[in-house]
């Protein structure tokens, strides 16, 4: 009981963090770091099970074919409509940082939330409701969930929903976070730098070369 509360605790105060317009790039590191090494250490009385990894060609070409495809959008958006100045340099060190933030960002929303909750609300409906299958409602709640967590940045809502629903998708039939984790640092840098114009690596200030 007393390990039931601590958890519903931890995971409001995320929740508040995530949704709070204070956030910050490397604020978000630190916490999701945080998170993920409770997940790991916790994982048995959580009840989280690794899911085996296994090969699917379908989910494997749809994820690419959501990456390329939205990619196009933003860097074709960035180069034609947008006023963009940024340095190449500070957009490929954001990405190969952005890897593994993209990770710890989907340790905690797949191995977490989505097979903790939304599988276990996926399955009461299916039950309750008589739904044929539980995937489709499993998709949609970790859509809904993965982009209420993007509130602080309004104009990302919509598309961080897409790409939730694409991403937790591709974890449910290949069970591997490295693949999304890479088609989220490609797109989300691409967002910084293209459609937010925005430069995380600016907040270090003098620590940064060139910034």
């Amino acid at each position: 009981m007393a390990w039931l509360a601590f958890e519903r605790g931890v995971f409001i105060l995320a929740i508040l963090y995530l949704i709070s317009p204070l956030r910050h790039f490397f604020a978000d590191m630190s916490v999701l770091g945080c998170a993920a090494i409770l997940l790991f250490f916790f994982s048995e009385s959580l009840c989280l099970k690794r899911r085996e990894a296994k090969a699917s060609r379908s989910a494997d070409v749809s994820l690419l074919c959501f990456t390329i495809f939205a990619a196009a959008l933003i860097w074709g958006y960035g180069l034609f409509f947008a006023k963009v100045d940024f340095s190449w340099g500070h957009l490929l060190m954001t990405l190969l940082v952005y890897v593994p933030f993209a990770w710890l960002q989907h340790v905690g929303m797949q191995r977490y939330v989505v097979s903790r909750h939304c599988e276990t609300l996926g399955e009461f409906c299916k039950t309750r409701f008589g739904f044929r299958s539980s995937l489709g409602i499993t998709l949609i709640l970790s859509a809904v969930i993965f982009g209420f967590f993007h509130i602080p940045f309004p104009n990302l809502v919509l598309p961080t929903t897409v790409a939730g629903l694409i991403w937790t998708y591709y974890y449910l039939e290949t069970g591997r976070l490295m693949p999304i984790a890479l088609s989220h640092a490609f797109l989300a840098t691409s967002l910084f730098f293209l459609y937010l114009e925005r430069d995380p690596f600016r907040a270090l200030g003098h620590f940064v070369p060139g910034s």
